[in-house]
């Protein structure tokens, strides 16, 4: 069974935590909260840690080469296969590159997303890719890591 973790930046701290995501209303008033719940097994304790909405990323169930989880929104290494240099890892519908853009169906779940040349977006399902590429940051943390030559 996969396990379904998010991570996201405390407010108060502005510090990574990885654990459950809940999204609740509170004393009848219409604007959501936000946290994520740790546990942690060696204190046999939870803590729950208010967050910024805007940095959840969800954790992918897959781990790079050097065994580091995946998450949404992670900055990959990708020397190898179909385009060289940095990609994004994102969540939702898309399309593989090599399909024409009439073609209806797409896919749904993480892929590798990498910007070319020509300004088209290059995507590519995160299965086949994840043991070969390494995680070198994410794009709330380090964008300048997108800034790069691009390639063709």
């Amino acid at each position: 069974m996969r396990e379904i973790l998010f991570k996201a930046k405390r407010i108060d701290n502005g510090e990574w935590v990885e654990g459950y995501f809940v999204r609740f209303y509170s004393n009848g008033d219409y604007k959501p909260s936000y946290m994520i719940f740790v546990n942690y097994e060696d204190e046999k304790r939870s803590q729950a840690y208010s967050i910024i909405p805007e940095t959840i990323c969800q954790y992918t169930g897959l781990t790079d080469k050097n065994c580091e989880k995946i998450w949404e929104n992670d900055i990959v290494s990708n020397e190898w296969c179909f385009a060289c240099g940095n990609s994004v890892v994102r969540f939702g519908e898309y399309k593989d590159f090599h399909m024409p853009e009439t073609f209806q169906c797409g896919n749904l779940g993480f892929y590798l997303e990498h910007k070319h040349k020509r300004n088209k977006n290059c995507r590519k399902d995160m299965m086949y890719f994840a043991g070969k590429c390494e995680v070198i940051g994410n794009v709330l943390d380090n964008p300048e890591l997108l800034e790069q030559e691009e390639t063709e």
